[in-house]
């Protein structure tokens, strides 16, 4: 955190970002809590975005535009480094002729920095993820009225939006649009909702763990329909945090959640978490490139971590019945 803070430049800032997986390492094998662990590297990453930004960026241009984070980024949930997932507003008004060099530079030194580029191209060097104020609400506003499955995941990952740098209004005023044209709009929200069904529950049917030999997919199972069922209610609750925690202890503040069951999404969250991250490491350690950081091969793990895996599974599928019957999922 030092390092990041003192550092004056992108060579001194990258040298202080290498030594993030060290200190995940290190947390780790201390038994620091997966919660902690992930608002501490969200707090370093965004400082080194947000330094690399103003690095890069004349101060007039920091105040005209807010640079987002988006998916994993955005919520805080991610441990190790993940794919650039970035967009820029621009004030309504503001001139930026070198606007598309200035955003290639940034998606460049990021790179640099250990931010690998977006595989769908979701980043400010694509000019698609830059707009102004004005144009970012008539996206919104298409996004929401075609509800295709790419404008659904576009919603998504705007809901999952976090200022890191620039003018953060920008994205309030945004932000706010979204829950306008979004948060009673019972059709988009069961549209929206419906992802959650996207993929199966790793269970049997007599509710016990699948165990297939290549491991079952946590990510898919188990992150994933948290997460976005957490997401369908803070969009319907227009709760402005983007923490999948945040949102659950808003859900519950709100009266949409009982607190003992927003306590078991949370623990299933960051057991799930964990078996990933585990397994992330792992292949850091070993730099063997064929371990699947979200496959879990159930006979790996001990008898009680079995039985935490099929608890929280079952949590889940339990999630999912609940939203199913909230946003009439079954018709």
């Amino acid at each position: 955190s030092l390092q990041i803070e003192q550092a004056e430049d992108i060579e001194a800032l990258t040298r202080a970002s290498a030594r993030l997986p060290q200190l995940i390492q290190t947390l780790m094998a201390q038994g620091v809590k997966l919660r902690f662990a992930m608002e501490l590297l969200a707090a370093l990453n965004g400082r080194i975005i947000h330094k690399a930004f103003r690095f890069l960026m004349p101060e007039e241009r920091q105040s005209q535009s807010c640079l987002l984070v988006m998916g994993s980024e955005g919520r805080g949930e991610q441990i190790l480094k993940t794919d650039q997932d970035n967009a820029l507003i621009l004030a309504d008004g503001s001139d930026w002729p070198e606007i598309e060099a200035s955003m290639q530079k940034l998606t460049e030194t990021l790179g640099a920095l250990g931010y690998p580029p977006c595989p769908g191209n979701i980043m400010v060097s694509n000019p698609q993820w830059v707009a102004s104020e004005s144009a970012w609400r008539g996206k919104i506003a298409r996004w929401a009225s075609s509800r295709d499955p790419d404008a659904l995941m576009n919603l998504a990952i705007m809901l999952d939006a976090h200022a890191i740098a620039g003018n953060a209004g920008l994205l309030d005023g945004l932000r706010e649009h979204l829950f306008a044209r979004g948060s009673h709009d019972e059709l988009l929200l069961s549209y929206f909702a419906r992802g959650v069904l996207r993929y199966s529950t790793p269970l049997t049917l007599f509710g016990t763990l699948k165990r297939p030999e290549h491991g079952i997919d946590i990510k898919k199972g188990g992150i994933f329909p948290i997460v976005h069922g957490v997401r369908t209610l803070a969009l319907e609750r227009r709760i402005a945090p983007t923490s999948t925690f945040a949102r659950l202890d808003a859900l519950v503040d709100d009266g949409r959640l009982d607190r003992p069951f927003a306590d078991d999404l949370g623990e299933a969250m960051a057991l799930f978490s964990e078996l990933r991250l585990r397994q992330q490491l792992e292949s850091l350690e070993t730099h063997d490139t064929s371990l699947e950081p979200n496959r879990v091969v159930v006979q790996r793990l001990s008898g009680f971590e079995r039985d935490l895996l099929r608890e929280a599974l079952h949590t889940v599928k339990e999630f999912k019945q609940r939203l199913s019957q909230r946003f009439h999922l079954e018709y």
